[in-house]
């Protein structure tokens, strides 16, 4: 809200955040002129009076997000990200499986469909946790041979689990666990591979 003594014109500068998909900015109800883009400065230049109200709505979707391909490490990973908040995948949610190394994320044409939110309010006082289908092998890793012949299908059985990510700031927080922010993704899913 704006509240200057008297009607005076003068600029308001909004910085929209890079990471927003879609920004929309409105004053007492109507679009903004001109429209907000991410990662700028918005300027809005008008006079202004008591009251005048200014209303910043970001789009809060789950972002799959990539490496750069010289970090080696992330080849072949993706990371998750809400608003401005990274997202990891904690052991503790993931009972039914011996490492959280044993999955991967599932990615279709359009890598962000497939995610929901889910309000936790039993968690550090209330946080938004990310769902999604995962693919786990139904033999850990650690049972795999070292090296063995490559074959185009890789290692053989996975099962479909539900994968919870949390913010990466919550890791820890409920017990010491082994966590995974940069998580292997396929283009395909379980239930391709069983047709």
């Amino acid at each position: 809200m704006v509240k200057p003594a008297q009607p005076t014109e003068f600029s308001v500068f909004l910085r929209i955040p890079g990471w927003t998909q879609k920004a929309k900015v409105t004053v007492n109800g109507q679009p903004a002129q001109p429209p907000a883009k991410p990662g700028e400065y918005l300027e809005i230049h008008r006079v202004w009076k008591t009251d005048d109200k200014i209303r910043l709505t970001l789009d809060m979707s789950p972002r799959v997000v990539t490496a750069n391909p010289r970090v080696r490490d992330d080849f072949g990973r993706i990371a998750l990200e809400r608003g401005p908040l990274v997202y990891c995948l904690e052991q503790l949610d993931l009972v039914a499986q011996d490492s959280v190394s044993d999955i991967s994320l599932p990615l279709g044409p359009v890598p962000a469909r497939g995610f929901t939110t889910e309000f936790r309010p039993d968690m550090m006082g209330g946080i938004v946790v990310i769902k999604h289908k995962g693919i786990a092998a139904s033999k850990p890793f650690s049972e795999e041979p070292l090296y063995r012949a490559w074959s185009k299908g890789g290692s053989k059985g996975s099962n479909e689990v539900e994968l919870t990510f949390i913010p990466y700031y919550a890791w820890a927080n409920r017990l010491p666990s082994p966590m995974e922010v940069w998580v292997p993704y396929t283009a395909e899913s379980p239930v391709s591979k069983a047709r």
